[in-house]
C-alpha cells in the first residue's frame, strides 16, 4: 500500500476545499467555543452534484455538529450558505 506522492495530496486537499472548508480557517473561536474541524470531505459526483460531510466540534462543550449529503447547489452562493448550517448551533449557543 502506498501513501501517495506530495502532488496526490495537494490535489486532494485542493479537491476537498473547492466545496469544503478551508483548512486555515480552524481551529477557531466563536461565541466562546473552541471549534475544530473533524470531517471535511467534499466532492463534486460525476453526475455534476455536490457531496458534503462537514462536521465540527467544540472542544469545550464536546458538542458535534454538521451536515452531510449531496445536492445540486443552484450558485455557488448557496453552497456557502449550506456551509454555515453546522456553524449555527456554535453561533446561537455558549460554550457550557
Amino acid at each position: 500500500m502506498t501513501l501517495g506522492s506530495r502532488d496526490e495530496l495537494d490535489a486532494q486537499l485542493t479537491r476537498v476545499e473547492k466545496y469544503g472548508y478551508k483548512r486555515d480557517y480552524f481551529p477557531l473561536t466563536w461565541n466562546g467555543h473552541n471549534v475544530i474541524l473533524l470531517v471535511n470531505d467534499s466532492y463534486e459526483t460525476d453526475d455534476k452534484r455536490i457531496h458534503l460531510h462537514l462536521t465540527l466540534y467544540c472542544a469545550g462543550c464536546f458538542e458535534e455538529h454538521g451536515i452531510r449529503g449531496t445536492i445540486e447547489p443552484a450558485s455557488s452562493e448557496h453552497l456557502q450558505i449550506i456551509k454555515l448550517i453546522p456553524l449555527g448551533y456554535f453561533y446561537l449557543n455558549d460554550c457550557q
